[in-house]
């Protein structure tokens, strides 16, 4: 049977917003714990902070100038304190925001519990008070240094000592947050041990508002630099994502310095610097090029129209046979002069997934040309082999990632926009030395930025980790049978989960988030060698190499699993790490060997979205295609719309299933928590069956909507309920899908602007919630829900479901509408035979013919 085309819903209708009931978690408490609290006045600024909850605790470090920001180091995990402070009466708001739940934790009498689990999983050991009364943060620090020294505390403060029990340090920013968990102190040891004459690296500055004190900043820092006979250069600063950098390059003497004693350095010490990182760490993994040599016939059919979607990596061969007349390559800074073929891997390889696919499966070719910016290249200098495609060094990843996105849509002032009709990028590179620590790096908000002033769909690699340890001898892990190494490597990536969190920038809110999905288009393997294994054999499971969430403010991510190879893994001391092979398994590309047919075996999660872009822009197709010459959906809806339909198919049921028996085989934790803790870091919304995310079937209707949304408005839908399903016992499922793209804030807490949600829906025809945690799905740009059920539930004739899309401020004032894109399924089990599709299309052709 032929597929279905979506349907698409009448008008909707505008509303007055859902109006979520308060928690009494901060009313109630809050009172009880501080209204009679009478204080010595040298604690009277701190108390007035209380009470204006101007004072906060935060797993991210937001502020303008350091004296904003008090760092409190925990002696246990984050997850440890910040559970502790929750059950602190009078206290646990001040963490509250963490949760996407401050005011709204219960959506019903169903979810009235609060739950006060936190995964946090972050990757550091600290949390952070903020306040913008720097004078606050003294008194909460002379608190600590009161109880550090056992003194009294004034009546009413003694809330505080069960908070500082749990911690080990309260400070102000320091030299060793500048570098402690940086990656640059590790940068510096190698660079010395080189023997560079100069060693080069990042700095962060507080980000100041003001221009005239960010040149002040910077011409002071300049000063200290030269004075220790170094400099600073290339500054470079953007106001909409609060970032203000620049290079710092100094002696090896003073670098040393800067390792064996950070708190005896000036530089270190300067209260404008935030952090110090690494430089030209956006790099990707040279091919091993091990002799594999596959081949590829060149696909029949042309590229026609214009560029649906932009690849921004490394350069790939502009001729290869593979996609040949496909690529739109643009490269302004003449790159490909001193860019040798045999160095161009990882652009080829993205390229020819994009276009084609798994080589292995033999699919056809997208019909639009592919726009390419190259944004990484191998040095020059760079004398190693293989060579690194890399950032240039001296640049900012996200300045290249603005100029490049500003070109294609505006151009410049001699040069015309160069693919204007771009409406989806591709990004499939990461910061190897940026773990997401809760605090959105500037690379992720640049993303966050660009989505939501050119209105595009960024697709990104969830960042790849190549080695594991399993803390067990080579002799133990052989004694395991091949069910019980999946098994353990699990464990091990989860008790590692804080070295293993996603890599910059894949933690943009906008973005769709794409991990690893341990399958390709190989269905035998080679004979694995005495210490060659492959620990996963579920081909529903993700990667063991690819990065685990969630995301900024406890949000799903990764968003989505695609398919990023099968991976062989070698046990090296006391665990596994990668092997980089052409050969297989993995998933067969183009590659730049010795012919233009040449191919070879990759895998990772930049595999995973390329193959996530490639559907991206069938489903964009195929919303072009809707309402034949007088296209029924406006372009401008087009990169939330496919956000939406793509999350729209996806499952982690399978994936579900198997954690379950990892990490929880005695069923002792509530489905909801367990799925929260450990299916959506690992999968978020599972994987996508591409055929669902292109249409419908007889048993199923699938319908889009779209629409702008001012705060405070809510747009109503009405579904209208098949009639085969009156009383009807067996399966069916409603699905629920919200995408947008929101403004941010990057001086915010909440960073986000704009809150859409979708309101549970007035009719649930006997189903509940399934593969979801309600909370969970409303902390990003992205609410997918599954409801499932099998009773038997009468209705009468006519009956509709109404399904309201809310919007309201989160992090800051929102000026503007919010473009937002809907898509809901109704469906029952196949072998019921049930005409849910014809039902569902006739009463919305009752209703609206054809939505204008």
């Amino acid at each position: 049977m032929p597929q279905r085309p979506v349907l698409i819903f009448p008008k909707p209708t505008t509303v007055e917003r859902e109006k979520l009931p308060r928690s009494n978690i901060v009313g109630k408490k809050l009172s009880r714990g501080w209204q009679e609290v009478h204080v010595g006045k040298p604690l009277q600024q701190l108390q007035a902070s209380l009470e204006r909850r101007s004072l906060s605790l935060s797993t991210a470090a937001v502020g303008t100038i350091a004296e904003e920001v008090l760092v409190l180091e925990t002696i246990g995990t984050v997850d440890d304190f910040i559970s502790a402070v929750r059950r602190i009466p009078g206290l646990e708001w001040l963490v509250s925001f963490d949760s996407e739940n401050t005011t709204d934790d219960a959506e019903n009498e169903e979810y009235a519990e609060i739950d006060e689990e936190d995964d946090s999983m972050t990757a550091s050991n600290r949390v952070f008070a903020l306040s913008t009364n720097a004078e606050a943060l003294r008194q909460l620090l002379s608190l600590w240094n009161r109880y550090t020294k056992g003194e009294a505390f004034a009546h009413g403060f003694g809330a505080w000592k069960k908070v500082f029990a749990h911690l080990k340090d309260v400070r102000f920013w320091s030299a060793q947050d500048r570098i402690g968990e940086t990656g640059v102190i590790e940068f510096w040891q190698e660079a010395l041990e080189m023997g560079l004459d100069n060693i080069s690296f990042t700095v962060e500055l507080w980000f100041r508002s003001n221009d005239a004190l960010r040149a002040v900043v910077y011409r002071n820092l300049s000063v200290l630099a030269e004075s220790l006979g170094g400099s600073l250069s290339h500054p470079y600063e953007h106001k909409p994502t609060a970032f203000h950098g620049a290079i710092a390059n100094m002696p090896p003497s003073v670098v040393k310095q800067f390792i064996e004693d950070p708190l005896a350095s000036a530089f270190l010490q300067r209260t404008e610097v935030m952090f110090c990182r690494p430089l030209g760490q956006t790099a990707v993994q040279p091919s091993a090029n091990d002799g594999f040599i596959g081949d590829v016939r060149a696909p029949r059919d042309a590229a026609a129209g214009e560029p649906i979607a932009a690849l921004l990596d490394g350069l790939p061969i502009e001729n290869h046979a593979a996609y040949d007349g496909w690529l739109r390559v643009d490269d302004p800074d003449n790159w490909a002069a001193d860019y040798e073929a045999g160095d161009r891997n990882h652009g080829t390889g993205m390229a020819s997934l994009i276009i084609r696919g798994d080589l292995g499966v033999n699919e056809d070719p997208i019909s639009s040309p592919l726009y390419v910016r190259p944004i990484l290249r191998v040095e020059p200098n760079d004398h190693r082999r293989p060579r690194r495609e890399a950032v240039p060094s001296h640049r900012f990843a996200q300045d290249l990632l603005e100029i490049a996105i500003r070109r294609l849509k505006h151009g410049s002032f001699d040069v015309a926009p160069t693919a204007r009709s771009v409406q989806v990028v591709n990004l499939s590179v990461g910061d190897t030395s940026r773990i997401f620590d809760g605090t959105m790096s500037p690379w992720a908000r640049m993303i966050d930025f660009l989505s939501w002033k050119y209105n595009l769909l960024f697709v990104v690699s969830a960042g790849n980790h190549p080695a594991l340890n399993m803390g067990m001898t080579l002799t133990a892990w052989e004694a395991l049978s091949q069910e019980e190494r999946e098994r353990e490597a699990f464990i091990a990536c989860w008790n590692d989960v804080r070295n293993r969190r996603l890599l910059s920038p894949s933690e943009s809110i906008n973005a769709l988030t794409v991990a690893a999905r341990h399958i390709d288009g190989n269905t035998t393997l080679p004979p694995l060698g005495s210490t060659q294994f492959m620990p996963v054999q579920s081909s529903f499971l993700s990667s063991l190499t690819s990065a685990i969430g969630p995301g900024n403010r406890r949000s799903i991510k990764p968003d989505l699993t695609f398919p990023g190879g099968q991976q062989v893994m070698r046990w090296t001391g006391s665990g596994l790490t990668c092997i980089p092979s052409d050969r297989p398994p993995g998933q067969l590309v183009a590659a730049p060997r010795i012919s233009l047919t040449s191919t070879a075996h990759t895998r990772g999660t930049s595999n995973a979205a390329a193959l996530c872009t490639r559907q991206a822009i069938k489903v964009m197709t195929m919303l072009r295609s809707l309402g034949g010459e007088s296209p029924a959906v406006p372009e401008e809806y087009l990169p939330v719309l496919a956000k939406s339909m793509l999350a729209h198919a996806a499952s982690a049921a399978d994936g579900f299933n198997r954690l379950r028996q990892i990490f929880d085989p005695s069923l002792a934790m509530r489905v909801d928590q367990f799925r929260k803790r450990y299916v959506l870091p690992f999968m978020g919304y599972g994987s996508v069956d591409l055929q669902r995310s292109l249409g419908a079937d007889d048993h199923r209707a699938t319908l889009i909507g779209w629409g702008k949304l001012r705060k405070e408005q809510a747009h109503q839908f009405d579904l209208p309920i098949p009639s085969s399903l009156n009383a009807f016992r067996g399966k069916r499922r409603i699905t629920l899908t919200l995408a947008w793209i929101s403004p941010i804030n990057p001086n915010s807490r909440a960073y986000r602007i704009a809150r859409l949600w979708i309101s549970k829906p007035s009719a649930l025809l006997g189903t509940s919630r399934s593969e979801s945690e309600w909370r969970t799905v409303r902390s990003g740009t992205l609410q997918h829900e599954i409801w499932e059920g099998e009773g038997a539930v009468p209705f009468a004739d006519g009956s509709t479901i109404t399904i309201r899309v809310n919007c309201r401020e989160d992090g800051g004032a929102l000026a503007d509408a919010v473009r937002y894109g809907l898509a809901v399924s109704i469906e029952a089990a196949s072998q019921y035979g049930l005409p849910i599709y014809e039902e569902v299309n006739e009463a919305i052709n009752i209703r609206e013919p054809i939505r204008g």
